[in-house]
């Protein structure tokens, strides 16, 4: 049997099913935790620049970012600026596909730092990214030197923040001093940031500082420079201010202030020939002291010469005292030796000596204190040494050694003691009889011309050692040796070295 189904059934069928579909779709959103209203979109994440901070006129790049990438036919999103120093495109598209999009912030100059907010907005969500905008103005001023004699020029530096822009900046200059002259503004050239000009100083009365100002929109820096009044010799001085004739001395003088451009040469003089100066001395531009050498020549007594400075109408005057030249001092090292070695004498000077040096002479009052004749200190020394050679001395000696220069003498003392018996050793000092045994004798010292008897002894038959070894003309040691013989026991053998009233005894155990 056929079975009718009526339009209006049909109609209400497909209202079901569609009305199904649309439940499940809301309940789907639902599940995910949106709005059953709402369907999938793409929203707008975030704004920047970079950079965060340009010199008004420069630009800085903004990028506008998605939570996801653009549909077919891309995103729009809408850009503004609160401020007119910065400008926007009025939109920015994020391409098909893609999650972000990048566009050129603009900025004009300013007269003071300028923060400027951008915003990007996408429906009825609005980002926001801050930009700064510096204003182009004065970072320092700086004046090389800051310290000039009257008359004389400092170079003055302004520096600016960053680069000056096409055209060049104009800075602005100024000062309150009469002191100084500067020109009314000077001009940082296009990507410089700094310039130069001079700062050129009057005469004044008394210690001035001047202040200079450079100015750029509402920026301000300034510099002191201290202008001293024309200098004067304040004085003039000796290093040292007493020497030995022939010796030489150094003279310093000294101005009130800097010296000026090209330096300042000061008159020198002496009065008298026994020291002698040259005609002047120039101090450098912005020194306060130049130095000068004065050179002696030798004198019979103590004499004393003055030195003179002169700038302008001003002297100023310095005492030199020329001394004899005279041996200071004769010193030995050391002062107690053994006979055969070697000690060093020293001569010393009251003074350096002058030209072509200083002979002293020496002598000895005993022959086993050997020295030269003569010693010469050399030119601008004030010392000198010699070597003192000795002799074999058979108890302690005392010699006396002079140094004489011109009618000034010095005297010391050397002590020169016979070479002692310093060590016995016998190796081994162990042996089993019949062996042969190696006895080293050492001096205290090398032993004199001729050489040393050492006289040996044995307590023991059991030991025998030659009756006497002689120690070598230089040398400080011997060696000898000791032989034994069969023993029945253990015995100990002494074995005795003898120098005058000196002696050295060393065991020697000899086993069966």
């Amino acid at each position: 049997m056929a079975c009718r189904v009526s339009t209006s059934a049909v109609f209400r069928l497909l209202r079901g099913v569609l009305v199904l579909g649309a439940l499940s779709s809301a309940f789907g959103v639902m599940a995910r935790g949106g709005s059953p209203a709402a369907l999938p979109a793409v929203n707008l994440e975030s704004v920047n620049v970079d950079p965060h901070m340009v010199l008004g006129g420069g630009s800085s790049t903004g990028t506008v970012t998605l939570n996801e990438v653009a549909p077919t036919g891309g995103t729009v999103i809408a850009l503004s600026s609160d401020n007119s120093a910065a400008t926007v495109p009025a939109s920015v598209t994020v391409a098909a596909g893609a999650t972000s999009a990048a566009f050129t912030v603009s900025t004009t100059s300013v007269g003071v730092d300028t923060v400027a907010a951008i915003d990007a907005t996408l429906g009825n969500r609005t980002k926001r990214a801050r930009l700064e905008i510096n204003a182009l103005k004065v970072k320092s001023l700086r004046l090389s030197p800051e310290n000039v004699s009257a008359g004389g020029t400092s170079t003055a530096t302004v520096t600016l923040n960053d680069a000056a822009p096409s055209g060049g900046s104009t800075v602005n200059l100024s000062t309150e001093s009469t002191a100084v002259t500067i020109p009314s503004t000077v001009v940082v050239a296009a990507g410089q940031n700094s310039a130069t000009f001079n700062v050129v100083t009057t005469a004044v009365v008394d210690r001035t500082k001047a202040k200079i100002k450079a100015n750029l929109g509402n920026e301000n820096e300034t510099a002191e420079l201290t202008i001293e009044p024309v200098v004067s010799l304040s004085s003039v001085s000796l290093d040292p201010s007493s020497v030995g004739g022939g010796a030489s001395t150094t003279g310093v003088v000294a101005l009130s202030g800097p010296a000026p451009d090209g330096g300042i040469s000061i008159n020198l003089s002496s009065s008298q020939n026994a020291a002698q100066v040259q005609t002047s001395v120039k101090v450098p531009q912005g020194r306060k002291m130049g130095t000068f050498a004065i050179s002696t020549t030798s004198v019979t007594a103590i004499t004393t010469v003055t030195i003179t400075a002169t700038l302008g109408t001003v002297s100023q005057t310095a005492t030199l005292t020329i001394n004899p030249l005279a041996l200071a001092s004769l010193t030995v090292h050391p002062r107690e030796i053994h006979d055969g070695n070697t000690a060093t004498g020293v001569v010393e000077l009251n003074s350096p000596a002058g030209a072509g040096g200083v002979v002293v002479t020496l002598s000895s009052d005993n022959p086993v204190a050997t020295i030269p004749a003569t010693v010469t200190i050399a030119a601008g020394h004030s010392s000198g040494s010699f070597a003192i050679g000795t002799s074999s001395v058979t108890t302690q000696t005392t010699v006396t050694l002079t140094a004489t220069v011109g009618s000034t003498s010095k005297t010391t003392t050397l002590t020169i003691s016979p070479a002692t018996l310093e060590s016995l050793r016998l190796e081994p000092d162990r042996v089993t009889g019949g062996s042969t045994v190696t006895g080293t004798i050492k001096l205290s010292g090398p032993a004199p011309t001729g050489g040393l008897i050492i006289t040996l002894t044995s307590n023991s038959s059991s030991a025998t050692v030659p009756a006497m070894v002689t120690v070598p003309a230089g040398q400080n040691a011997i060696t000898f040796t000791v032989a034994t013989h069969a023993v029945t026991a253990k015995e100990i053998a002494q074995v005795t070295a003898t120098l005058g009233t000196m002696a050295r005894t060393e065991n020697l155990t000899i086993t069966q």
